[in-house]
């Protein structure tokens, strides 16, 4: 992966973090899980900016995306479904720090993914 990516995903952690940490602090939605939603969205932007880096064909690049899409879905309800059986009164203040970085991530993995595609980086 291309030090420009590995740079978006500095920004983006850190900007997803700094709104875990001003939601924390003043909204009644306090977390203390709330960096493993941070390394999970972390972990799914390198693997896809790994699968979009290795992929040659630019005619199947919408095609994958919408893979990836759904691919990505599964694992969010997978990752909210087994902190539900690890911390089930604090679910609810979870999923909002989950949700503020799912939104994060996902706005500025399209708007990195279409500056790729663009650009043919990839």
């Amino acid at each position: 992966m291309k030090l420009r990516g590995f740079l978006i995903i500095l920004i983006c952690a850190l900007l997803s973090a700094g709104v875990s940490i001003f939601v924390g602090h003043f909204t009644s939605f306090q977390n203390k899980d709330w960096w493993w939603s941070l390394i999970f969205f972390s972990s799914i932007f390198i693997i896809t900016n790994i699968v979009f880096e290795h992929k040659t064909d630019v005619n199947s690049y919408s095609e994958m995306s919408f893979g990836l899409i759904i691919i990505k879905t599964l694992f969010l309800f997978v990752a909210i479904f087994l902190y539900s059986l690890y911390n089930k009164r604090e679910l609810g203040s979870f999923s909002v720090h989950f949700i503020a970085h799912y939104i994060l991530f996902t706005l500025i993995e399209i708007r990195y993914l279409l500056y790729l595609i663009k650009n043919r980086v990839i």
